[in-house]
């Protein structure tokens, strides 16, 4: 099957073992929702709070500000509305809770479940997460890096917490890695397969 998803080489990608996208669009499609949650934070500062008096807007921390307020306000409302309206999709066809409809809760969840939508019919549709992030990115000069918790360890037998350690350079986020045990890291290539280990024990469950 092929990959349904346009390549910017316009060359056609056979479609990973069991999923509806190729594995580059897969692993894009893993990264996205931690890339989409960070994106928001980082916009946030942008918001102009006041005019310098030569007009030009600024931020809040004083410096120059060119993007226009309206355009920060409505790249993070898509990135807001995009992130909610999966995490609802999500839930409802698997039948389980849904997150706080905050970015951050909505990433983390999504996170979780990347490789279970790569895996269904309308996957193309879901790489709309990493469209929205592509489309914002150029708004905002990446911060520090930074974290923020995925979920539960898929290991055997470990009680860890999974973390997703954003690398800071305006690209995917780099790794993620367990806090009980250092072996236990994924870097952004392995991310799918960590999604399908954790898929994997959902439904062993």
């Amino acid at each position: 099957m092929i990959c349904p998803v346009s390549h910017h080489d316009e060359r056609e990608r056979e479609c990973a073992d069991g999923l509806h996208l190729c594995a580059s669009c897969a692993d894009r499609l893993a990264e996205a929702p931690a890339n989409l949650a960070a994106l928001y934070v980082d916009l946030e500062p942008r918001l102009a709070s006041s005019e310098a008096a030569d007009g030009q807007p600024r931020g809040k921390g004083g410096t120059p500000n060119r993007i226009p307020n309206s355009v920060i306000v409505e790249a993070r409302a898509d990135i807001e509305a995009v992130l909610r309206s999966w995490s609802r999709l999500v839930s409802e066809d698997r039948g389980i809770s849904a997150p706080h409809p905050d970015p951050a809760d909505c990433g983390r969840f999504l996170t979780r479940h990347t490789a279970w939508l790569a895996g269904q019919p309308f996957a193309e549709e879901a790489m709309e997460l990493d469209e929205v992030w592509r489309r914002h990115r150029g708004k905002v000069q990446p911060s520090l890096a930074r974290t923020f918790v995925v979920g539960g360890c898929p290991a055997p037998e470990c009680a860890g917490t999974l973390t997703v350690h954003l690398s800071g350079d305006g690209n995917a986020a780099s790794v993620i890695y367990c806090d009980t045990d250092a072996e236990h890291m994924w870097p952004r290539d392995l991310w799918l397969h960590l999604g399908l280990s954790i898929e994997a024990e959902r439904q062993a469950c």
